[in-house]
Formats: structure tokens, sequence, C-alpha cells
């Protein structure tokens, strides 16, 4: 009788690879994953409710040794919290109001931030299935921090439209001085700058600095730290349209999204925003499971890069 050799086990292996499928295709949602809410008869206020469901997402996340069922679950707590933000209410004004929404809004994003690079930072010890749901994962996280961006601008923007207004009106008060940019000798006069400096100065050169009143200054300081979150916005969400056009799956996946929830784009509303995000979330969650139950896809160099 005569006994075949058995494959190696790296044949095994690669045999093993090229029978996985992908149940992406099987898994988008039928219609768009809406939020959880109270029950009708509840009296709880909606920014408490969503406070609690995000901050027991977040605890399980923090306990769940599954990297990838953690990440799933931080993006789901990041749809609450940003719901806390949205419907947050208080009797001190608007002003505070605006500014405890940007506080929340910021924390999240900075959460989703931290969580995303750590989920698709290279790594030896990750499974093939992380590998091959990152790059989905992280253009999901970037189109909804990118819109996160873009509030916690809206939040402040009507603060921006009255700090323009006083910047302008404060130009007269704003002085221009012309500095001689040499200092005194000790005998009172100017000192020679040596030959090196020569070259690369004129000593008949001023140094031109501004005054202006200390509130001035800081109505400009805030001013630039809101336009930061606009400008980071539209560069976030260039980011993630770049990296869809450059991977097949990811842009398969932003498409069909679109096509149950809608079409999202950098302004789009906090609620249209988590619907998105728990729609791709459910899509993602449904197929890592189910592909569990298969053979394992294969880890290329250009994956793991």
């Amino acid at each position: 009788m005569k006994i075949e050799p058995r494959p190696s086990s790296s044949q095994d292996v690669g045999d093993v690879f090229r029978e996985f499928k992908c149940a992406s295709s099987e898994c988008c949602p039928p219609k768009a994953v809406r939020p959880e809410k109270p029950e009708p008869e509840s009296t709880e206020r909606l920014c408490d409710f969503y406070q609690s469901v995000a901050r027991v997402r977040k605890r399980k996340a923090d306990g769940e040794s599954d990297k990838v069922q953690r990440m799933l679950l931080y993006l789901d707590c990041v749809v609450y919290f940003t719901l806390s933000a949205k419907h947050f209410q208080t009797s001190d004004g608007t002003e505070n109001k605006a500014s405890r929404q940007v506080t929340i809004v910021r924390d999240t994003c900075e959460l989703l931030k931290l969580v995303t690079q750590h989920f698709t930072k290279p790594s030896d010890n990750i499974s093939p299935l992380h590998h091959h749901l990152m790059s989905r994962v992280r253009n999901l996280s970037l189109r909804v921090q990118a819109v996160l961006a873009y509030h916690l601008y809206n939040f402040r923007s009507q603060q921006a439209f009255k700090a323009y207004t006083v910047l302008t009106q404060m130009d007269p008060h704003v002085i221009e001085e012309k500095k001689a940019d040499a200092t005194p000798s000790a005998g009172g006069g100017k000192t020679t700058p040596s030959p090196s400096s020569s070259v690369h100065s004129n000593s008949n050169q001023g140094v031109n600095t501004i005054s202006m009143p200390t509130h001035v200054y800081q109505i400009q300081k805030q001013q630039l730290k809101t336009l930061h979150h606009l400008m980071w916005a539209h560069r976030i969400w260039g980011d993630a349209a770049e990296r869809a056009g450059g991977n097949s799956a990811d842009m398969t996946f932003i498409t069909s999204l679109e096509k149950v929830c809608g079409h999202l784009c950098v302004d789009a509303p906090l609620e249209k925003m988590s619907s998105y995000l728990l729609t791709g979330v459910a899509w993602l969650r449904t197929e890592y499971e189910r592909e569990k139950r298969r053979p394992p896809p294969p880890i290329s160099a250009k994956r793991l890069s």
C-alpha cells in the first residue's frame, strides 16, 4: 500500500487561509440602528440617561479581553457620550451650556482617538480577524472624529462671530512698535554686531512688536482654538476619504453604510452621526462573530504595515 506524504504544516496553514470567506457582504444591517432611549414612563433626563448608558458600555469595554469586542464597545460608548452632550441642559445660561457640551465632546473625541490608535497599532500578537477589520474600524473612527471636531467648533460658533466683531473693533488699540535691534553697551553706545552675525542680519533693521490689551489677547487666543477645531475637522475628513479611496473594502463598507443611513458629511447632526456609527458597529460586530466560526484570513505584509 502506497502512503502519500503528509503536507507540511505551512501547506496546511496556507490551505486553511485560502478557505477564508469574508462575511462582510452578508452582514450589512437592513436599516439604520437607532440609539437606546429611556422607557416612556421614565422621568430621567435624556442627557443623564445617555451618560449612564455610556459609562456602562465604557466599563464593559475596559474589562473586555477580546480586542475587537473591546474596540466595538468603545465605539458604542462614544455614541452615548456624544448624545449626552447634545441633550445637555443647564439653568446657567447658553454660554455655560456650550462650555459643558464642548468639554464632553472634546473628552469623547480624545477617547475615540486614543482607543483607535491603540487598536490600529501594528503588533505581532494581533489576531488575523483583528487585522481584517482594522482598516474599516479606523476609517469609521476618522469620520466620527471629523464630525465631532466640527461640532467642537459649532458649539462655539456664535462666540466666534462675536469675537471676530470685537477683534476688528480693537484694531485702533493694537500698537505696532519698532525697537532697535541692538543692545546698549556699558558706555551707553550701541554694540557692534560680530562679523558672523552681520552676514545674516542688518544692524540697522529693527524688530517689530505688537502691544495689545490683555483681554484682546485672550479673545484672540480663544478664537484660534475655536477655528482650530474647524480646520482639523476638514483635515481628518479628508484623510478618511483618501484612505477609503485607496482601499476597496473600506470604500464598499462606507458606500453601503451610506445607502442604509444616508450620506454623512463633516457637518452632519450629532444624531445622524450617532446612528451612522451604531450601524457600522452592528455590521462589524455581526461580521466578527460570523467570521470567528470560519478559517482565519491571511495576514499579508502590506496589511501588517
